[in-house]
Order: C-alpha cells, then structure tokens, then sequence
C-alpha cells in the first residue's frame, strides 16, 4: 500500500516536471522571439541612420531650410540653394 502510493506520488510529480519544463521551453522560444525583433529594429534604426548621414554628407547640414524656403518663396532660393534643393537623394 505505501509502495502504491509512492509510485502515484512519483507520477504526480514527473507530470509537474515535465509541465515545468514545456513552460521552461515555451518562454525561452518567447524571448528568442522577442530578441529576433529587437535585433532587426536595431538594424533598421541604425541603416536609418547611416542614410541620414549620407544625406547630410551629400546635400549639406541646410538641406531641410532649403527645401523648407523652396517651398515657402521658390522665387528668393539662391542659385546654390536651387542646386541643393534639386540633388538626387
């Protein structure tokens, strides 16, 4: 009789075990998920960032006042603002 109820103890538990590590497994796939995303948001931030760079490198730090007054007074842009405001980006 007590054997009966150590082995009915033991199954309890084996369950439990491998409840726990099914848990163990699904959180450790939800991290790696987790990780995976932040990884490629980092990567675009930092591609985003070197495009800027680019950018500022090829049209210059005044590029958005050019763009802004190209809009604003087309008629007051100076010749080198004209050739900014119309670079290929």
């Amino acid at each position: 009789m007590h054997c009966l109820h150590c082995l009915q103890m033991n199954g309890r538990l084996q369950i439990v075990a491998n409840l726990g590590i099914v848990v163990g497994l699904l959180l450790v796939g939800i991290q790696l998920t987790q990780n995976s995303d932040l990884l490629k948001i980092q990567l675009l931030y930092e591609e985003s960032d070197r495009a800027i760079q680019l950018e500022s490198l090829l049209v210059g730090e005044e590029a958005a006042s050019v763009w802004a007054k190209s809009i604003e007074a087309p008629e007051h842009l100076t010749l080198a603002e004209h050739s900014n405001d119309e670079a290929p980006t």
